[in-house]
């Protein structure tokens, strides 16, 4: 069984790092990111694009949460908390609002605990990715299953649409509309039409220096990046919907 790739944020170094060691002895699951800030834990977990969020919820000196976090990304996540008691309306809130999985612990470290507690959230996270597989016809192949978090942009062009990827080369769609692939399994919430070309995928996308930027993978293979310049009159609403 292929490990599931784990995202570490937590604020406190001795514990992140007892944390991650105890991981690391777990066959189930592999760190991939581990950081004590949220702001490169989440260009970090956009460019490694992990299964499961490991998340404290109080981040000391910041005005972000292990919440706001979680609500970037369409990815399941565990909570762990010395102070969760505190932020049960948020989490509610998420486990409402969102179809993956949402687990809290406390933020005392018990590698058995953990290890218990991964053993019974694991085949919840598998069940939840078969359920965000989306089929598409690409131009010249056969249908296939791709999941929309792994799509970084959308991009119309003479009838045709490029998806662009975060993780593999882009595929072709010809004759379909971007309403298609919303009615479709594309979740609307999750991606932004910019223009009458792009559809942006938000967890994936932010916004700096008054552009729209994405990483994606282009036809040989290499990354590039994507930057759209935002009019005026877009720009209050789009920093408010994408995060730097």
């Amino acid at each position: 069984m292929t490990p599931l790739k784990v995202a570490v944020l937590e604020d406190e170094k001795s514990f992140l790092t007892e944390l991650v060691r105890s991981l690391r002895t777990i066959q189930t699951v592999t760190v991939v990111v581990y950081e004590q800030t949220s702001e490169t834990f989440i260009r970090k977990v956009r460019e490694t694009q992990p299964d499961i969020l490991l998340l404290d919820i109080y981040l000391k000196g910041e005005s972000t949460t292990g919440i706001n976090v979680a609500e970037i990304f369409n990815l399941p996540v565990l909570f762990l908390s010395s102070e969760r008691k505190n932020f049960l309306e948020g989490i509610d809130n998420l486990k409402i609002k969102n179809e993956f999985p949402v687990e809290e612990i406390g933020k005392t470290f018990d590698p058995v605990k953990l290890n218990a507690i991964l053993k019974m959230f694991i085949p919840r996270v598998k069940e939840y990715q078969k359920t965000q597989r989306v089929k598409v016809k690409p131009k010249g192949q056969d249908e296939m299953l791709i999941n929309p978090s792994e799509v970084a942009m959308i991009f119309a062009v003479n009838g045709n649409h490029i998806f662009y990827f975060i993780n593999k080369k882009p595929i072709l769609i010809a004759d379909k509309s971007f309403e298609h692939f919303r009615q479709n399994g594309f979740p609307e919430d999750k991606f932004y039409k910019f223009g009458k070309s792009h559809l942006f995928n938000i967890s994936l996308t932010y916004f700096e220096d008054e552009k729209l930027i994405t990483e994606y993978i282009f036809d040989n293979g290499e990354k590039k990046i994507e930057k759209n310049k935002v009019p005026a009159d877009k720009r209050k609403e789009i920093k408010n919907l994408f995060l730097k």
